[in-house]
């Protein structure tokens, strides 16, 4: 079972690692946002570019408090 877990932990680790390029942020629609829009797409895209080891920390400890 520690194998599978294992494995599993691996695959979305690192497709969350893919996900975390300006590019695949660039496409969230933060702009159709009425207020706020603007503002917070820079203030995400900053904070997932330098905090990338964090932001991937959070994931896989709520993906192993699920499984």
């Amino acid at each position: 079972m520690g194998l599978l877990r294992a494995s599993l932990i691996f695959v979305i680790g690192n497709f969350t690692i893919s996900l975390m390029q300006k590019k695949h942020i660039d496409t969230i629609p933060f702009d159709k946002l009425p207020i706020f829009g603007n503002e917070l797409k820079k203030y995400i895209n900053h904070l997932v570019l330098n905090n990338r080891p964090m932001a991937l920390l959070i994931i896989i400890t709520l993906i192993e408090f699920i499984l």
